[in-house]
């Protein structure tokens, strides 16, 4: 055999090798040949590394090609230079002990080659250059696109990129490991090693839609003698580009019955352009319930969102796939264009064990004697598709979700294997102690299923009912509505409070003197029954004015401006007016002035008119047997006893018979309703 041999990294290294007979008979040979690397070995027309060789005369030989395959570089190995042993051995099949072998040395040759692959924004091969699709950009934007380089040799290689565009008002330019070269950039790449130049490209706002601009990158290998290069390259497109796409794993969905089932969907926006989605799916058979979780209104561009579609089987559906599958739509809109993708899911029922729980009509837990039992009737329904038994839990608690030990519940707490739509009935006693509280207490009823291996038990159910015990036997039953701690705070704390009250009441307290005496006229004697009614009156408790507002409490100072108010208008200045009752100076009386006093009883009540309406002031013309009122422009004659119907503003009409004996105008102007009133009858 030869000594030294060459082959690149995925080529065949080959040589041959004879036998020959050298005996006194005819003798079989077999070759065997290995690889010091464990790389194949070929012999002949066959692909195995042993064969045998036909009987050979003596002194007849028999030549035998063996190829070595050279596995192609992976991580840049084998690498140049690497040299591989052959070992070939020839043994007899008619003496044992014969055996003989050769030796050959393979030598890796250098590999200098590279590849190189074109992206665009979302990351996506734009392919080979004469056949690359446009990458979609928009006026102002500033976008990068990127192109890796590997070296798939054995050695390490000097390469250079160079960028040319057709319309050079663009700005381009390349970046290559943070630094910016206008239009070439030079490195050295190791073998198995793979690197990224990265093209930024500013699009000006003069373009208009529909401007394209080309670009390539030459990559080439950058030695003296060679002409090795790739050349990459698409056009930027200036307008909107919309895409979407609907992905999914490809599986069946799996639905169980009585709970969501989670299935994940893909959502990508391919294209430059942020929309707005409206999501819909097909109508779902009967029974069965379709929903998207929390399904995006809208997506950026170049984004990829993931949506959870829910699926619920009806109850006791079969287990098997279902014909029908379901359409989930989304339809993207950018302003007035729009962009519609759609995906069918196959559904299928997975084994399911599901439990329903309801109350029986019997079932009676309210105003229950205490120490006495009240029965909850709970029917537990299978409505999956698979056999199971389950587990019964019960607590009550209280309306904070505090479990109530003043009651007590009684039940089986596991049940017996239900087939798919068979029922059981199970009794809950609860039992309120004589320490139990009359407020609403909850019953928390719990259900978790047991079924075979392979068989989906959806979520726990839960039902919730409300009890209560009769109502305290005590007049008032605090202790059961409110908690220990409260009850005892309130006993304490109220004879706090009202002792505190009382006192700050008693502190606060005025005591006035009587001043009953101011709400008489002078010289006029009147019992004290009577003070005490011009005192209400003059705190204006029968006041009964429609625009009058009256509070709790009235102060001196309301009752002094009542009083004040009462009283009306002073006379204007001049002589001092005469004392009531008597006769003006130089002129004989009307009448003759009464024998004895009003009677008392005229003095019990209070006028009939408000204390506003009483505005007539006695001046000098009272003399002359002229009134004048408030309400009055000029004076009027002061009736006699004979004038009939005489009206004077602000005073009671006089009687036919004029005013009743002894009693003078001023005394009729006050309590002349009165007398009215009281003689109205006779």
């Amino acid at each position: 055999m030869g000594g030294n041999l060459q082959a690149e990294p995925g080529g065949i290294a080959s040589f041959s090798i004879s036998v020959r007979n050298t005996g006194n008979t005819v003798a079989q040979h077999k070759l065997t040949c290995a690889s010091g690397h464990g790389w194949p070995v070929e012999l002949g027309p066959s692909q195995s590394s042993t064969i045998d060789f036909e009987p050979l005369d003596i002194l007849e030989f028999l030549p035998m090609q063996v190829r070595l395959r050279i596995p192609p570089v992976t991580n840049g190995s084998p690498p140049a230079g690497e040299v591989d042993m052959i070992t070939c051995t020839v043994t007899s099949s008619n003496d044992p002990t014969f055996s003989h072998s050769e030796y050959a040395n393979v030598t890796i040759s250098e590999l200098k080659v590279f590849s190189t692959e074109l992206f665009d924004l979302q990351g996506n091969p734009v392919g080979p250059e004469a056949s690359a699709l446009p990458i979609t950009v928009e006026t102002g934007e500033t976008v990068n696109v990127s192109m890796s380089i590997t070296n798939i040799g054995n050695i390490e290689i000097p390469l250079s990129v160079k960028l040319q565009s057709a319309n050079t008002d663009w700005g381009m330019y390349l970046v290559y490991d943070g630094v910016i070269e206008y239009d070439r950039v030079t490195f050295n790449l190791l073998p198995g090693h793979s690197t990224t130049v990265q093209v930024t490209a500013i699009i000006p706002l003069s373009t208009f839609d529909g401007s394209q601009n080309a670009f390539s990158l030459t990559t080439r290998l950058d030695e003296v003698g060679t002409n090795q290069f790739i050349t990459n390259g698409t056009n930027f497109l200036v307008g909107k580009l919309l895409g979407l796409s609907l992905e999914s794993s490809g599986e069946k969905v799996q639905a169980t019955v009585g709970a969501w089932s989670q299935y994940s969907l893909w959502l990508n926006n391919t294209g430059n352009g942020d929309l707005n989605l409206n999501w819909s799916t097909a109508e779902p058979p009967p029974g069965w319930q379709f929903g998207i979780d929390s399904a995006p209104k809208s997506i950026d561009k170049l984004v990829s969102s993931e949506v959870s579609f829910g699926v619920i089987a009806p109850n006791l559906a079969a287990v098997g796939d279902i014909e029908q599958s379901i359409r989930v739509r989304v339809i993207g809109t950018y302003y007035n264009d729009s962009v519609e993708v759609f995906i069918d899911l196959e559904l299928t029922v997975v084994p399911t064990l599901h439990f329903g729980l309801e109350l029986a009509p019997e079932t009676s837990v309210h105003d229950l004697p205490r120490e006495t039992q009240g029965q909850i009737v709970v029917i537990i329904n299978n409505l999956g598709n698979s056999p199971g038994g389950g587990n019964l839990s019960a607590i009550i608690v209280d309306g904070e979700g505090v479990e109530d030990p003043e009651w007590s519940l009684q039940y089986e707490h596991s049940f017996d294997e239900l087939q798919p739509g068979e029922e059981i009935s199970v009794i809950i006693s609860v039992t309120p102690t004589a320490d139990a509280g009359s407020g609403l207490r909850t019953v928390e009823i719990t259900i978790l299923g047991q079924a075979d291996e392979g068989v989906i038990v959806t979520t726990s159910e839960v039902l919730s009912l409300g009890v209560t015990a009769e109502s305290s036997t005590t007049a008032f039953d605090l202790s059961s509505i409110v908690s220990t701690e409260v009850f005892f705070s309130i006993v304490v704390l109220i004879p706090i409070i009202l002792f505190v009250v009382v006192r700050r009441m008693r502190s606060s307290a005025k005591i006035y003197d009587d001043e009953g005496e101011s709400l008489v006229a002078p010289g006029v004697h009147t019992s004290q029954e009577n003070i005490s009614e011009r005192r209400a009156a003059a705190l204006m408790e029968d006041v009964e004015k429609e625009d009058d507002v009256i509070s709790g409490d009235i102060s001196q100072f309301e009752i002094q401006a009542a009083l004040v108010q009462s009283i009306g208008d002073l006379p204007p200045p001049g002589p001092a007016p005469l004392p009531t009752g008597l006769p003006p100076a130089g002129l004989p009386p009307v009448v003759l002035p009464p024998a004895v006093m009003p009677p008392a009883a005229a003095f019990s009540s209070s006028p009939a008119t408000t204390a506003q309406d009483i505005t007539v002031n006695i001046d000098d013309n009272a003399a002359q047997g002229g009134v004048i009122g408030s309400e009055q422009s000029s004076s009027e004659p002061m009736p006699e006893a004979g004038q009939q119907n005489v009206a004077i503003a602000g005073m009671p009409p006089v009687p036919p018979t004029g005013l009743p004996p002894g009693w003078s105008l001023e005394q009729w102007r006050h309590y002349g309703a009165e007398w009215l009133q009281r003689h109205s009858g006779k």
